[in-house]
């Protein structure tokens, strides 16, 4: 039951840290003890989707640039991108560590 709950608020976590980068990390490493389902796992969990409730004001807010009427054919979005990456990096398990984002009209 508890690897149940665990992997159901990690997934939703999931969804969430696209908006909110400052929970990137955490559900990262919260994801990495799913398959093992453990007390301290669920625990991380629960602190984070705590953080995200308590603080509703941070994360991104998706506001383009231009908006698009849905009808023009020659509207060409702007769309930009940035990645970093780093090879193993990680000290505990020399595992690679990477990400990106990508811009549509200046919104992440």
């Amino acid at each position: 039951k508890q690897q149940k709950e665990h992997r159901s608020i990690t997934g939703k976590l999931q969804h969430l840290r696209m908006s909110r980068p400052e929970i990137q990390h955490p559900v990262r490493e919260c994801s990495t003890h799913m398959s093992g389902g453990t007390v301290q796992g669920l625990e991380q969990a629960h602190r984070i989707k705590e953080f995200v409730i308590a603080n509703p004001q941070r994360g991104l807010k998706l506001q383009p640039k231009r908006r698009w009427n849905g009808r023009d054919r020659e509207f060409e979005f702007e769309i930009r991108g940035r990645s970093d990456s780093d090879y193993a990096k990680n000290p505990d398990n020399r595992k690679s560590v990477g990400g990106h984002v990508v811009y549509v009209e200046g919104a992440p």
